[in-house]
Parts: C-alpha cells; structure tokens; sequence
C-alpha cells in the first residue's frame, strides 16, 4: 500500500535546536503528563514520526515499539506484547491487547484494524492496564488519540502514487464556526489497482486491497472556561484479499498431492477470496472542571461487519472453503472523577459499563465429497449469538512521599455477564439427501474479578526517574460462537512485575529509557481448527515470561535525531498436556513427504509462546536542513523481528527478517509545499504474515513486498 500520508509538513517535533528533546505529553494515566515522569513502560509517537517510518494502519505498530508484535489473523487484529496476547479470532473475542480511540474501547478485533489518518500520537502501553483502562488489557493497551478541531482555519492535504498502481489521497480541513464551536474533518482513500501476485489457477490478480476509505469528524463546543464537549464519528471501509489469500507453505504438501510452485505472493485456489471490514462510531465526551475535581464523560456507540471468505485448502481443488460473516456491535458508558491538577495527590475514580452483541451470521463451511467420503457436499451452517454486560468501578492515587517519592495505588473490580444462542446445521446438499444434523444451545455465565496496581517512583537526579510495580490482570472468558454448546474458556490471569529508569541527559539531547519485567500467565487462552476447520477455544495451562526493553533518542548536532529500540523477550508454555500436534504425514518406508498432516495432543511444556519473537528492534535516523530558502529531509529505518512460532507445537515458524524503508522529502519555500518519495521494505524481503497448520496441508499468507512511491504535500 502507498506511504503517502503525513499529517503536517512541518519539522519531527521531537526535536528543537535549542532545547533538545521536547517533552512528549501522554495520557497514560487518564490525565496529560510528561513521558517520563509516568512509571509505566511506554511508546509515544507523533505524527511525523508514524508517517516517517511508514506506518499506514494500526496493523504496522510493530515497526515503532519494541517488544510489540501486530499480528492479524483472515483480517482480524492479534496484536501481543511481551509475549501477551490473543491467539484466538472469533466474534465477541475481545484481544488482551486493548486498542482505545479517543478514549473509546474498540472490542471488535476486526474493527481494531484501521488506517492511521488524522493522527497527534500513538501510546503504547507495556504490560497489564487493567485498572485504569481496564476490559481484558492483560497484555498492554495501544491508545490512538486524533486531532481535536482549532477556531484557526487549516487545510491539510495529501495526493500520492505508488507501484502496483496504488492511488492514495487525505485530507483534513479544521475551522472554527462560531466563537465556542469548532469542526474539523479527515478523510483519506487508497485504490490499490494491481495485486501483489497472481492466482496461478484463475490468473487473477491477488492480494490487493482496491478500496480503502477512511473518514471522521469532530465538533468542539466550549461554551465556558470549564466545560469542553467533543462529539465525534467515523467511518471505515476496505475491500479486497489481503490477508485472506492463502497458499500451501513452501517445502508442504496436501493432502491431495499438491505442492505449489508459484512465487512468494502468488496463490493456486479455485475460488476468489474476499475480505470486506465496514465499521462506523460516535462518540461524546464532556469535560467539565469544578473547584473540587474534573469530571469526564465518555459515551460511545459502534458497530462493524465483516466479509471474510478464504479458500481453507489452499489449493486448486475444491475441498473445503470457509464463510465468515461477523456482525458486532457496543455501547460503552465511562465516568470519571479527576483531582484538580492544583491536587498534591493525584487521584481518579471511576465506573464503567460495555455492552456488546456478537453474532455471525451466519458462518459457513464447505467440506466436498471427495474429502469427507460422504456420498454429496457436506454443508455446515453455524449461527452464534453472544451478549456481554461488563460492570466496572475503579480507583487509584498517586501520593508523593518526601520532594522526590511517589507511590501509586489502583484497584477495579469488574462483573462479566455473557449470554450465548447459537445453533449448528450439517446438511449433505448432493442425493441422497439426509435430514440435517441439528445442535442448539443456550448458555449463560457470568463472573467478577479484581485487578490492582502498585508502583513507587524515584527520582535519582534531575532527569532520572527510576520505578518498579506490580500489576494483576484478567481477560474475562468467552463463548465460542464457533461451536454451539461447547463450555466456555476460562478467564486469563496474569501477575506483571517491572523495574525501570527514564534518562534524560546531555542537555536533553540523549533520552534513554529502559525496563525489565516478568510475568506469570495462567490460563492462557488459545485457538485451533479440528480437520474440518471450525474453530476451537481452549485455555493452555500457563506461560512463564520475562525480557528487557530498551529505547533511546539522541540529537548528535542539529537537525539529526537518531532513534534505537530494542525488545528482548523469553515466553515458555508451562505444563500443557493437551496441545495439537501437527506432524507431515511420510512415507513409512522412504521417510518422504506424501501429503497432508496428521494431528494429536502433545504436552507443549518448554515451547515458546506463539507470536512472541525473542527480540524485536529498530533503528532510524532522521535528518532536516535548509536548503535554498527551503528544507531537505531525510529518514531511514531499519526494523527486525526474530524468528516467530505459528503456533504451539513450534514446527512452523516466521524466519527472523529485517525490513528497510526510507523518505527523502523537500519542503518548498513558504513551508506550504512539500514533495516526497518514499519507499518500503526496500530489499523486498519475503516475509509471512501467517502461517498454519491444518489436516489438509499447512497455509501461508504473504505480508507485502517492496512498495514504493511519490507524494504532493500542502498545508494551509
């Protein structure tokens, strides 16, 4: 997809020439504070940071912060931190990896995935956020926070061109109405015209995405000194196959005999995959400052649809495809109550209620006669239905101790109640034709948890902060719409420990923040298809975890900032007798591949987590100069990930790989104008963005080649 889309043309605000590293202000805490007097590990970056490390969409978050790792599984978002996530995708799963836009949960995994347009910052926050945040953050917590409109007239504007006939352009426009109302607007289209590869069977093209839409709108009203109100709304949609345009991995074979020869993002189906993600929200947030506190007010509304047909074979004989149609929608309802910024303890308290209703509808499987044995088509049609009502109430204070001490205290406590409908119907389409299989079921569980937060922080020196906390997580336990009667999973538990130091030295021209933690994960939950490739939850016993991250930022002279991050991360199931084993089926004679898998259990105790490299890291330099009466700018970054596991019993695996992108723009006179080329993945590295294992064969699914294009920038 094309790089095109800045959100000003103006310098990396992380650097001043004459102050150095500016503060980077992060609402981490649900108040605005300097990065680096917060005691939590965190990633914060601007807009002009996203945009020069080619970040597009949520889905390329991986390549800014150490020790994240953005997967996504047929179009659904499966992000993990430090080895903490949800290896399961179905409707009203929620991800442990919260996303918040604007404050607002976002619990769709397949609406968690959406393009980075009218951008201020990205958060990322490390290890459980469960008190403040709270909803099933076991993991960690991205926070997307967008522009707010200003009464000064601005236009923004972006129009690009890239290979593979990628057509990209943005906007965003902001004025001011009336003395106490502002509006802004963002919208933003890709029409990618030509596919990465080719379906060696049809001739089609595949993996291109030729609609992407992108749009939202804010309306500001402050009709007093203390009282601001935000209305918002926004609208997505894309269209196409990437992500769900799946081929037999390299070196597999099928069970029906078949190995593919094509190339590395090319497909051989029998039938033209679809990924269609429609989702839209409103929001209404009132602030409003009294002598005694602050209150804050969050209402939201969303919904999303989805299309997601995949060729499950992977091959150009029609055995077995998969229809899902996901249908899900939310209502959350936040309050809280702030301490005046006047406050010597800094407290929140607060209450939260989500109501969320997820169904497929419906979702369908294929399994052909030649397969099944059966004597015509197996058709399975499921219908699952899930409502959840989640009560939370939450509480924390941060209390200084001495001039150079703080201690923070947070508990929530959080009351789950789901609902499940569902039914299952296996139907033979051919003669002779049987009466259909039926299964229905109506099911109900509910269950309260509470989480906590300790830390103490310290500053050593001006500039050193050093930290260490302790924080209780859970992910509550879901049905799975999949699988009409099934028991539900058990919610996940995790114990996080962490120590810390922020540094910011040599006149703040050098900021060095590192952190160490270790985690106790229990009742980790997972995914796996049974041979027909219907879904299947359960909870894995427990993974022990810990690692280090390190980032730091330097400006050498001015005009040069140089960025480095690194993640190392060491994630181990413990005792899980009841993992899938996955083994290529072999000649009992000759020990040669003769197709197709044969599954059974193992005890998976000892193996690493899936999606959870050893180490991630990246590296970039950024550098800006006059030239003429106008400016030259230059970046290059350079991202690694180590060798990634599919899936638990460790046979198939992501190789570790680096990608390189790079930017050189100029900035006419006037700083109105600006012109860029760009480029990524530069040595078009041939990377997987998933990998299976199935009964049939193993699949994989290309993440994309070497992209590069153009762009016209303007700010007014």
């Amino acid at each position: 997809m094309a790089q095109t889309a800045p959100d000003s043309a103006a310098a990396p605000e992380s650097q001043s020439a004459d102050s150095g590293l500016e503060d980077i202000i992060v609402t981490a805490q649900r108040r605005s504070e300097n990065i680096q007097r917060v005691p939590i590990a965190i990633t914060a970056v601007t807009a002009d940071t996203i945009q020069s490390m080619g970040v597009r969409g949520t889905q390329d978050l991986s390549s800014i912060s150490p020790g994240l790792y953005f997967g996504t599984q047929i179009g659904n978002a499966s992000p993990f931190i430090r080895g903490v996530g949800t290896f399961a995708v179905s409707a009203g799963q929620e991800s442990a990896v919260s996303v918040y836009v604007d404050g607002v949960y976002i619990a769709s995994q397949s609406g968690s995935v959406f393009a980075l347009n009218n951008i201020e910052r990205v958060e990322i926050l490390k290890g459980p956020q469960g008190t403040l945040f709270g909803r099933n953050a076991t993991g960690g917590l991205i926070q997307v926070i967008t522009k707010d409109p200003s009464h000064d007239t601005q236009v923004q504007g972006t129009i690009g061109y890239g290979n593979y006939d990628t057509t990209e352009a943005k906007i965003y426009a902001s004025t001011g109405l009336t003395d106490t109302i502002a509006v802004d607007f963002a919208g933003s289209y890709t029409h990618q015209g030509d596919g990465w590869g080719k379906n060696v069977v049809t001739g089609r093209d595949v993996n291109k995405r030729p609609h992407d839409l992108s749009l939202r709108s804010k309306l500001l009203f402050t009709p007093g000194p203390d009282t601001r109100i935000t209305l918002s709304g926004d609208y997505s949609y894309n269209r196409g196959d990437v992500g769900v345009t799946t081929r037999v991995r390299e070196g597999a074979i099928a069970a029906n005999g078949y190995r593919f020869t094509g190339g590395f993002w090319d497909s051989a189906s029998d039938i033209t995959p679809v990924l269609r993600n429609e989702a839209w929200g409103a929001s209404l947030k009132v602030e409003q400052t009294f002598d005694f506190a602050k209150l804050v007010s969050i209402s939201a509304f969303r919904k999303s649809e989805a299309k997601q047909f995949l060729d499950f074979d992977a091959t150009p004989s029609p055995f077995l495809t998969i229809s899902l149609n996901p249908r899900e929608r939310q209502f959350s309802q936040e309050l809280q109550l702030q301490s005046p910024e006047s406050s010597a303890i800094n407290w929140i308290l607060g209450a939260f209620y989500y109501h969320g209703n997820s169904r497929y509808s419906p979702f369908e499987l294929g399994l052909y006669p030649a397969a099944s044995g059966a004597p015509g088509l197996i058709y399975d049609r499921i219908l699952g239905h899930q409502v959840t009502n989640s009560y939370a109430a939450f509480a924390q204070a941060t209390v200084p101790i001495g001039e150079s001490t703080r201690v923070t205290a947070g508990i929530r406590y959080t009351k789950d109640h789901r609902r499940f409908d569902g039914s299952e119907q296996e139907i033979l389409t051919f003669a002779p034709v049987s009466p259909p299989a039926t299964v229905a079921a109506t099911q109900r569980a509910s269950e309260g948890k509470p989480t906590w937060r300790l830390s103490v922080a310290h500053d050593f020196a001006p500039g050193v902060m050093g930290y260490a906390s302790y924080n209780r997580g859970f992910k509550s336990g879901v049905f799975n719409l999949q699988a009409p009667g099934s028991d539900p999973i058990k919610s996940e538990k995790i114990d996080a420990y962490e120590a810390g130091v922020k540094i910011d030295a040599l006149d703040r021209h050098l900021r060095i923040n590192i952190s160490g933690f270790y985690s106790d994960y229990k009742n980790i939950q997972l995914q796996r298809n049974d041979d027909n490739g219907v879904l299947q939850l359960l909870n894995a016993a427990s993974a022990k975890i810990y690692g280090a991250d390190v980032e730091i930022t330097a400006i050498p002279f001015e005009g040069l900032t140089l960025r480095g991050a690194l993640g190392l991360l060491h994630s181990r199931y413990g005792d899980f007798p009841d993992a899938r084993l996955t083994v290529p089926n072999r000649d009992p004679l000759t020990g040669a591949l003769i197709g197709g898998n044969t599954q059974t259990t193992f005890n998976a105790k000892g193996n690493h987590t899936v999606q959870s490299p050893d180490y991630t890291a990246n590296v970039s330099a950024s550098y800006e100069t006059s030239l003429g009466d106008g400016k030259l700018a230059a970046n290059a970054s350079y991202v690694l990930q180590g060798r990634t596991y599919a899936e638990v019993d460790n046979r198939t695996f992501i190789p570790g790989n680096g990608q390189l992108s790079a930017d050189l723009s100029y900035t006419l006179p006037g700083d109105h104008y600006r012109v860029r080329v760009w480029g990524r993945n530069l040595t078009k590295e041939k990377v997987y963005q998933q990998l299976t294992e199935q009964a049939f064969a193993d699949g994989a699914i290309a993440l994309a080649p070497r992209t590069y294009g153009v762009a016209f920038d303007f700010t007014f």
